[in-house]
């Protein structure tokens, strides 16, 4: 295999690591371990902190459903 699952997830960044805290000053990350890293970045030390990634929003279907549509005619 070329490439793994993991390395092509885009949500896998700075930005949701255990290690990294947003900073006050600037868009940028304050890593425990690199310093200040954009929040786009990744490296080795990367662990994914499951408080900080955001779930997908549900779809919500609205109500308007009919006994036809659910037919096989």
């Amino acid at each position: 295999m070329l490439f793994s699952k993991k390395e092509l997830n885009p949500d896998d960044n700075c930005s949701n690591c255990q290690h990294g805290k947003a900073s006050a000053i600037s868009d940028d990350i304050m890593c425990t371990y690199k310093g200040p890293v954009s929040a786009t970045g990744k490296c080795k030390k990367y662990k994914k902190n499951l408080l900080a990634v955001r779930p997908k929003k549900k779809h919500i279907f609205s109500g308007d459903f009919t006994p036809e549509d659910f037919s096989i005619d």
